[in-house]
């Protein structure tokens, strides 16, 4: 496999967002935590954050293994969603999935056009609201259990 195609880009999140710095780069790290992260402006009013990671981390057996691994796992899907969250404080969101690849940015510019009603629409209704996770515990027992 040509070495230039081991890394692919990974898009983490499909946002509103204006370009943060004139370089298109944005703080932070990719889910390696070694990578940038920087803007792909689609030319609609769309932009994702992405950084690269290796194609055999994610793709391919050992991969499926890895995924699996939850010390692998845990802080890069952390990672993840600290970039989603730091964009969700400038912006709306619409987080894509962990382990999600598109092997160019044009791949990546092409998927965000063809679904750019969809996800502007959902970016819309989502503009001014927060989410929230809500988790609750019950010490009464099951019912017909003492």
């Amino acid at each position: 496999m040509n070495s230039r195609w081991r890394r692919v880009k990974r898009c983490f999140t499909c946002s509103a967002l204006p370009a943060p710095t004139s370089s298109g780069k944005v703080e932070g790290t990719g889910v390696d935590g070694a990578l940038s992260l920087w803007v792909i402006r689609t030319s609609t009013d769309l932009c994702a954050i992405v950084s690269e990671v290796s194609l055999e981390d994610f793709c391919g057996a050992a991969a499926e293994l890895r995924m699996q691994d939850l010390v692998w796992v845990a802080p890069r899907a952390v990672r993840h969603e600290e970039v989603v969250e730091k964009v969700r404080c400038q912006s709306p969101v619409l987080p894509v999935r962990f382990g999600t690849l598109f092997s160019t940015p044009e791949s990546l510019e092409e998927f965000l056009g063809l679904h750019h009603q969809t996800i502007s629409q959902f970016l819309d209704r989502v503009a001014d609201l927060d989410e929230w996770s809500v988790k609750a515990f019950s010490t009464e027992s099951k019912p017909g259990k003492p």
